[in-house]
């Protein structure tokens, strides 16, 4: 998955929506989502094209045209971004990927390190760009770019889902002084090499997670981190008719009504 529907808004999406209904509803443990970019530049020298890095970190160049909150409109939830990716997902999913088997294709590696740097598309970077966030001084350093890790992460966030990101890249962006820069055709040939790759870590994540060791430990830091930061700046009585709605939805009845 590269992104949601551009046509749709990133708050309404009807998936989401059931899954966040169903485990508010059903009390059950924290919901773990894991997204997989299928065409992502790659800002660092690899030995393949196509290797595969799980983001620590997040960096913006984007211009404001999305709806990236859940808390607008007659309520405001401040939650904690520093680390944007939930770190025990990301290593359970890391773990899964590496086995043996799992990813195909010659010096095709995951890497668990690096900074995603979310762009504003449909166009690629020009090449004073793309030389731009090479050199921009990130901890850890920006490793590749993509247009779709926000507003993704922080709805998901807002709404306590563990998320993780697989970024997976199809090309050297245009900084590489080797190519012509990014076309459609480059793109499309390792986006199909990714997909076969993807389908493959979607079962051995899924049998990862479902280790009782795994499950105790991912997404249990963000429960309630959301909820805590929006009650603790409203009175019941100041929040707009569309933000009880919003919360309702987001997190139950039971808990926005009755204050649980």
């Amino acid at each position: 998955m590269t992104g949601w529907d551009s046509n749709v808004p990133a708050n309404k999406i009807s998936q989401i929506e059931f899954e966040l209904t169903y485990f508010s509803e059903n009390n059950q443990s924290p919901p773990r989502l894991m997204m997989f970019s299928l065409h992502v530049c790659n800002i660092v020298r690899s030995p393949d094209i196509r290797h595969r890095v799980l983001p620590l970190a997040l960096a913006l160049n984007l211009r404001d045209v999305r709806p990236w909150t859940f808390f607008e409109n007659g309520m405001v939830g401040h939650v904690s971004m520093a680390d944007p990716f939930d770190a025990p997902l990301s290593k359970a999913v890391h773990d899964a990927i590496s086995r043996p088997g799992v990813l195909e294709g010659e010096d095709v590696t995951a890497h668990s390190a690096g900074t995603v740097i979310c762009i504003e598309g449909p166009q690629f970077s020009t090449r004073s760009e793309s030389l731009l966030y090479r050199s921009l001084p990130t901890q850890p350093p920006i490793s590749v770019i993509n247009m779709s890790a926000v507003p993704e992460c922080k709805l998901f966030r807002e709404a306590e889902i563990a998320y993780a990101l697989v970024c997976m890249s199809t090309d050297y962006d245009s900084w590489h002084g080797t190519n012509e820069g990014v076309s459609v055709e480059m793109v499309m040939g390792h986006m199909v090499a990714n997909g076969a790759n993807a389908k493959r870590a979607v079962a051995a994540v899924l049998e990862e997670l479902s280790k009782e060791d795994v499950k105790g430990v991912v997404g249990e830091r963000w429960t309630m981190a959301s909820r805590g930061g929006v009650m603790g700046l409203h009175k019941r009585d100041g929040r707009g008719v569309e933000a009880v709605g919003r919360l309702r939805w987001l997190f139950g009845e039971k808990w926005v009504d009755g204050g649980e």
